[in-house]
């Protein structure tokens, strides 16, 4: 079973050291990323996979108001649990934490914040849609990236991805193993194959949508000179559709 990815920004080092611990010791949660400061908490989303953020309102270098903000922004699908100090005596209007999935006034224990989680989490799973298929989820990302269906390189890229989802080993060998088993479905040469993919990423790149590229990728043409590699577009949308970036979202 796939680990819950965790973020905590909070700018009390002994809290994040306790939520540490306690994550640390449940079997369905991992931290991905601890800090005490908005920028690198605001940097870490851009570029690494995160499924729920601890938020505080103190941060270092910035704060938890525009740190959510840069949430809803590039990451709209990440769970967001605040634990703060300063949501006592409601100095926080409750309609500018929209964002926020569940949240709570500190002082709290870590097992607190972590049940609150748990809860949230299940109730997400519960309404997450499950109707499409799972190539549907590729094809609907790779189109909103702006591949064009229409070349060889969209129908590869979308094959590559469901056979690293059934067989991960895939992604370390993909120009000896994975190339050459498309070449063979569908009757062309793994030359050819990563060409045609090669071609479909350099398209998607120069005429899709720099939001949609942002979310899904991390980067996009107006952050990044250098297009992503085949590996590299591979990678990413395997764990987008693992994780399930696959939800609806206005772009």
């Amino acid at each position: 079973m796939n680990k819950m990815r965790i973020m905590i920004a909070d700018g009390d080092s002994a809290f994040r050291l306790g939520l540490e611990t306690a994550i640390g010791q449940d079997k369905t949660m991992k931290v991905v990323c601890s800090t005490g400061k908005a920028t690198e908490a605001i940097n870490f989303l851009h570029t690494e996979m995160v499924d729920v953020v601890l938020l505080d309102l103190l941060l270092e270098q910035g704060d938890g108001l525009t740190t959510l903000q840069e949430i809803q922004r590039c990451k709209p699908d990440v769970m967001v649990v605040m634990a703060s100090a300063l949501l006592q005596g409601n100095i926080i209007n409750r309609s500018v934490l929209s964002g926020v999935k569940t949240f709570t006034a500190k002082p709290c224990t870590a097992e607190m914040v972590l049940e609150m989680i748990r809860s949230c989490w299940e109730e997400e799973q519960k309404n997450r849609p499950f109707s499409q298929s799972t190539e549907a989820v590729i094809s609907d990302i790779l189109r909103r990236l702006g591949f064009p269906p229409h070349v060889k390189g969209y129908q590869y890229l979308r094959q590559s991805v469901l056979e690293v989802l059934e067989d991960e080993e895939q992604l370390g060998r993909i120009t000896k193993s994975l190339y050459p088993l498309l070449g063979r479905r569908f009757h062309t040469s793994s030359v050819n194959v990563e060409r045609s993919i090669r071609y479909a990423i350099d398209t998607a790149w120069d005429r899709g949508s720099s939001d949609a590229w942002e979310y899904y990728y991390g980067l996009s043409p107006r952050s990044a000179r250098r297009r992503p590699s085949n590996a590299a577009m591979i990678a990413v949308l395997t764990d987008r559709v693992r994780f399930g970036f696959g939800r609806s979202i206005s772009l």
